[in-house]
């Protein structure tokens, strides 16, 4: 078990809360070096597509034209860009892709290095992008195997990527094995949970990005396990709501063929990645299916929804089980792709708006599939997630877990249980990113051009931050309690377990 902490102060964290955390605090700092390193003519004012635009032909020959870039970056992506010229705020996903179509020296935006495994420094950042991807879009809580397994993983890939961005940009092999040793350690912090130590990625005193408050990106963290804790086993319910006539052991591939004509293989090859398919195979009774997936299912799947390519499942107002659905995926998206950074004010005004979805789709979802869902039965499970939500807004730890809720099961196969892994200690502090030449520089922040020094900047403790943050018991006893409410009974015969 794992342990808890002994500062009130310290919120703890649970195995996946703790991955999200080592991916923003210490793998996106890291790739940020990587960026910084590949554009040393940009400045830090200028935004990325202004820079690439002024690029001489020699020094851009990946780019055919302006127009092949911006076909590469999507609107979402070019917003964030812009308001953040310097990057220090992006996101993992979004920091590979401006070292893919900025970064000098790197191989050309579709060459099959940026897709693959291998040598180079562009399969390095492609595998690190891939696991940023399974860390973000796990669905339920991980095993502490699990957890050592992609922290190790995390740990040997940020390494290599330092190695070779070391031999691709000329660092100095001082600097580069100081940066390879405070990685390390950070890693070794996060796993621990201690805060009493803050972390500097760059001995020398450097800065490209702002000191992480730990706090605040707790917040960020909370509002991610707050989505997934309600969000997942909702959208499950709803799945098997408007699948009544699929047999248990029927895979969703053919399911979905003898649902319509139009769902041929090649279709259906289409609408589902691999990697969607390897989580529907690994997870036949896809309790662990993650929200993408599962809003998927339901729009291709489902009965009594509008047809897939109708503009109803792209409008965010409305009160159709169709607009609340894209709500909740907005509202998964913007937690994955948004800074984790946030102040409480911030904090509390997107659990309001999650809260409020959430009520929005299971009064929908009721009036879609009232011969399966009773108006009671709704009441009931609203009442569950205000309760849960209210006591994530007020802080309230005097209680470990919801009251618990009595729900009948189904008759034929019990609803999969969820397992959760308990709260460790408090999570890694935060690693501040450098970039680093082979001669030693002046610290930067993101307003300052590169060549005007500034203060070095510490990661600052969790000590001023107003009350306790909820702990991962919360989340996941609560998500047990709440997936367990959300096994009504129904009123005809069929399994709640999927068999693919």
């Amino acid at each position: 078990m794992q342990g808890t902490s002994s500062t009130t102060n310290q919120p703890s964290m649970d195995y996946g809360s703790k991955l999200i955390y080592m991916c923003h605090a210490i793998a996106q700092p890291v790739l940020y070096i990587v960026f910084r390193l590949g554009t040393p003519q940009k400045s830090p004012q200028e935004d990325i597509f202004t820079y690439l635009q002024a690029l001489p032909s020699t020094t851009a020959e990946n780019f055919h034209s302006d127009r092949d870039v911006l076909r590469t970056v999507r609107k979402t992506e070019k917003r964030l860009m812009i308001e953040n010229p310097d990057g220090s705020k992006w996101k993992l996903p979004i920091l590979f892709h401006g070292i893919k179509i900025a970064c000098e020296s790197m191989a050309p935006f579709n060459d099959p290095a940026w897709f693959n495994e291998g040598t180079e420094i562009e399969n390095s950042l492609y595998m690190l992008k891939q696991l940023y991807s399974e860390v973000m879009h796990q669905a339920s809580a991980i095993s502490e195997s699990e957890f050592k397994n992609r922290m190790q993983r995390l740990r040997e890939t940020l390494v290599d990527i330092i190695q070779k961005a070391s031999v691709r940009y000329g660092m100095s092999t001082t600097y580069s094995n100081e940066l390879i040793q405070k990685v390390h350690k950070g890693v070794d912090l996060v796993i621990s949970g201690d805060l009493r130590e803050p972390i500097l990625i760059s001995p020398t005193g450097q800065y490209f990005h702002t000191a992480l408050n730990e706090s605040s990106i707790h917040y960020g963290v909370e509002i991610f396990e707050i989505i997934r804790t309600i969000s997942q086993p909702l959208l499950y319910k709803i799945l098997c709501l408007g699948t009544p006539n699929k047999p248990p052991q029927q895979d969703f591939h053919t399911y979905l063929q003898s649902f319509s004509d139009e769902f041929t293989s090649s279709k259906i090859r289409k609408i589902f990645t691999k990697a969607d398919i390897k989580l529907m195979r690994e997870n036949l009774d896809g309790s662990k299916w993650d929200i993408t997936l599962l809003i998927k299912c339901i729009k291709y799947g489902c009965e009594g929804l509008a047809p897939f390519d109708d503009p109803v499942w792209y409008t965010y107002e409305g009160t159709q089980l169709e607009n609340c659905l894209y709500r909740v995926r907005h509202h998964r998206n913007e937690a994955i792709h948004s800074s984790l950074e946030m102040s409480r004010l911030e904090f509390l005004d997107k659990v309001n708006k999650i809260c409020q979805t959430c009520t929005d789709t299971l009064n929908a979802a009721q009036l879609e599939y009232q011969e399966y869902m009773t108006t009671g039965q709704r009441d009931q499970l609203i009442q569950q997630v205000l309760v849960y939500v209210d006591r994530i807004k007020q802080q309230d730890h005097s209680e470990d877990v919801l009251p618990p809720i009595t729900a009948s099961q189904p008759t034929n196969t019990p609803e999969p249980a969820i397992t959760a892994s308990q709260p460790t200690n408090t999570p890694g502090p935060a690693i501040t990113a450098s970039q680093h030449t082979n001669t030693p520089g002046p610290a930067i922040t993101a307003s300052q051009p590169t060549n005007t020094p500034g203060p070095a900047i510490t990661a600052s403790q969790h000590t001023n931050t107003p009350g306790p943050a909820i702990t991962a018991s919360h989340f996941f006893q609560s998500s047990l309690s709440i997936y367990n409410s959300l096994s009504f009974s129904m009123s005809f015969n069929f399994t709640l377990v999927f068999s693919l």
